[in-house]
């Protein structure tokens, strides 16, 4: 429960990372001309709750993180697995982004007892399939953005688009990110149907 929690927190993190990079991508948003969301203003929640001063947090604070992620608008979009002692957590961002010809994504691995270095370029170990039989599993797009021994995070891209139609559209039913060997554990399917499409 101590590492769904401590990823949750990595999460949430993440969160609010993106919510700072789209700030200043898009300088228009002013926190003068327009209220916050109530989106937004559980990530500042969630942030104020971490002791800045320290990388430990108390259980108290650890389970109110928890409770208020859980309850996130965000919350159903990210996919959580957990094998060979490496938890991957994965974001859908296009749904709350708008980005329709792209499929986008946050990709965080983390550990505390196995090198990572080797799994940075990430999209060598995955393969995107839907419910129509598209299996796609290169031409993807890696931004890394964290580069730690026992934590990657980036962003990857997908192109939504194949033999000239949309991939994700209104027909499709579900969609998977399947990561490989990643830890020497198989298959990881992170699942994305229903309202997790868009």
């Amino acid at each position: 429960m101590k590492k769904s929690i401590k990823l949750i927190i990595i999460c949430a993190v993440g969160l609010l990372i993106l919510y700072v990079i789209l700030k200043v991508i898009n300088p228009s948003i002013k926190e003068n001309e327009q209220p916050k969301t109530n989106e937004q203003e559980q990530v500042s929640d969630i942030k104020g709750n971490i002791d800045e001063s320290s990388n430990e947090i108390s259980n108290e604070q650890e389970e109110k993180i928890y409770v208020e992620t859980q309850n996130s608008i965000f919350s159903k979009y990210i996919t959580f697995s957990n094998e060979g002692n490496i938890d991957i957590i994965v974001d859908y961002l296009s749904p709350r982004n708008g980005d329709i010809d792209n499929l986008v994504f946050n990709v965080s691995l983390g550990t505390h007892s196995i090198d990572l270095s080797s799994y940075q370029e990430i999209s060598k170990y995955i393969e995107f399939r839907t419910d129509k039989g598209i299996i796609i599993n290169d031409g993807f797009e890696w931004e890394l953005k964290n580069n730690d021994i026992h934590h990657i995070n980036g962003v990857l891209t997908i192109k939504n688009e194949f033999n000239g139609n949309k991939i994700i559209n209104s027909e499709t039913e579900f969609f998977s990110l399947v990561f490989s060997d990643v830890g020497n554990s198989g298959e990881r399917v992170h699942l994305y149907n229903d309202d997790k499409l868009y």
